[in-house]
């Protein structure tokens, strides 16, 4: 087993020598595979068997010359993401020894749902450290490396935990359609996904995928940002129908969003990644939010009261586009917003008069427009409140 380890460090230095020092990398798509690995029953039971406590914000020292594993237990009880800090971990004090570390986030089945190989070609974890986005529940962190020394010497890396509690960062495993996390239109959502594939030179899960559900004929605003991670080529984002057809994607963009009409009701995909997988490794940060375009309703104001018995009669600017009118009236301006609503019918509708008021009482009004769109009301802001002399 020492030996296999050995041989398969010394074929993956070979590889981050010309992929992380060259920039050399893999145009592969990756497949639709929802974990890393699968871990077997026996691997599990060692894993859980030798596993410690994990501590938060604690200092750990990985250090050794080969076949070092270190496994830690964590439960979370909220949404949120775990954020593993690490220094370089290649070359020892003496420059002659190189680790080459696997980082594994294994669910309590046993299933892999992030990991993280660093190579000649990643930069050091500590500038912003690596971001895995967790449901509540018992997870292991499991850390495995090969050693390749050239003068057989002990490499050493230092390495961190911390957890947040945050409901809008993405969880995995969301790697295919049909893994998805839920989105709720309206809110912005963030992650992180990894270029690099689940074995060294294979395929895997790289991109992040979300569910949506989009209603034919409304139009939707798309709003997101993503980070280069050094791939040489802008990374993708893509909504995409349950065929698969692209409903948009990133190179639609303008100013960081893209507007357009839903062609039919249903469950859509947006997907954040890139087909470009990079043997150097790279984590591309990204965030999200999906709006229902809001109808324009053309807003009016009161031009004038007109104080008459027991009533008085309102009159304001007519607007095209509009369906109506809707006035509100109160004795109090502190508590218009609990008065009495009229609602006038007809966009050249300039005045109404409204009765059963009180005599030798101050009345404040407002007004607005609504306009109906395939049997929903939408309105404008209300106006500024007008005061009103004394009902006769």
């Amino acid at each position: 087993m020492k030996l296999k380890r050995q041989i398969v460090a010394f074929a993956m230095l070979v590889g981050a020598v010309f992929a992380g020092v060259f920039g050399a990398k893999v145009d592969v798509k990756a497949e639709d595979v929802p974990y890393y690995k699968v871990y077997t029953a026996e691997e599990m039971n060692a894993i859980k068997s030798t596993a410690a406590a994990m501590q938060y914000n604690k200092d750990y020292q990985l250090a050794g010359k080969t076949d070092l594993e270190y496994n830690y237990k964590f439960t979370v009880s909220q949404k949120g993401y775990l954020t593993f800090y690490g220094d370089n971990p290649f070359l020892n004090a003496e420059g002659n020894g190189l680790l080459q570390p696997f980082f594994n986030v294994i669910d309590a089945n046993g299933n892999c749902l992030w990991r993280h190989y660093y190579d000649l070609g990643d930069e050091p974890a500590q500038k912003h450290g690596y971001k895995i986005g967790l449901n509540p529940g018992t997870y292991y962190f499991s850390v495995t490396t090969g050693l390749y020394s050239i003068k057989n010497t002990t490499a050493t890396m230092k390495y961190s935990f911390a957890y947040t509690p945050d409901i809008y960062f993405e969880t995995e495993p969301n790697n295919t359609k049909e893994t998805a996390n839920v989105y709720t239109l309206g809110t912005t959502v963030s992650g992180e996904y990894s270029t690099r594939p689940y074995s060294f030179w294979g395929k895997g899960p790289c991109d992040d995928f979300f569910k949506i559900t989009l209603q034919k004929g409304k139009t939707y605003i798309f709003k997101g940002q993503m980070e280069d991670g050094g791939l040489g080529r802008a990374p993708d984002f893509r909504i995409e129908d349950a065929n698969g057809e692209k409903v948009f994607g990133c190179r639609d963009f303008k100013n960081g969003q893209y507007t357009f009409v839903c062609p039919a009701t249903g469950v859509y995909y947006f997907r954040a990644g890139t087909d470009l997988v990079s043997a150097s490794g790279s984590v591309q940060k990204y965030s999200f939010s999906v709006n229902e375009k809001p109808i324009k309703v053309n807003a009016t104001s009161i031009k004038k009261i007109t104080p008459k018995k027991k009533s008085a009669t309102v009159t304001w600017k007519k607007k095209s586009g509009v369906n109506g009118y809707q006035i509100q009236y109160s004795t109090s301006k502190a508590k218009i917003e609990k008065g009495k609503k009229v609602k006038v019918k007809g966009a050249s509708k300039k005045s109404v008069t409204i009765k059963k008021l009180k005599s030798k009482k101050v009345y404040y009004f407002r007004i607005r427009s609504y306009k109906k769109v395939k049997g929903k009301t939408y309105y404008s802001e209300w106006s500024k409140v007008k005061k009103s002399k004394k009902i006769k």
